[in-house]
């Protein structure tokens, strides 16, 4: 299967190689020991030279600020729930 795979060089230049592996593991790991770097983005390579639409990207690509942002809202939600509920408690007695 062919991989198009994106990935930043050592001087912070975006870079796209094409890759022949079996799996999306495998493209990563072959880009990782034949470039020496790790990719950003694996996309399977269609048949016609395009691009196909099946975007398989690592795990470890989400930026920290994302992760941040859905962390702190939802301990603001948590932190919003119970105080609605005690609220409700004590207006209850």
């Amino acid at each position: 299967m062919k991989f198009s795979c994106t990935y930043r060089s050592s001087d912070g230049q975006r870079h796209t190689a094409e890759i022949e592996a079996e799996n999306r593991d495998a493209a990563f790991a072959k880009v990782r020991a034949e470039l020496g770097v790790k990719p950003i983005r694996v996309v399977v390579a269609a048949e016609g030279g395009g691009r196909d639409r099946r975007v398989l990207r690592d795990h470890r690509d989400v930026p920290v600020s994302a992760v941040l942002a859905v962390s702190v809202i939802l301990a603001l939600s948590a932190i919003g729930g119970a105080w609605w509920w005690a609220w409700r408690r004590v207006g209850d007695n």
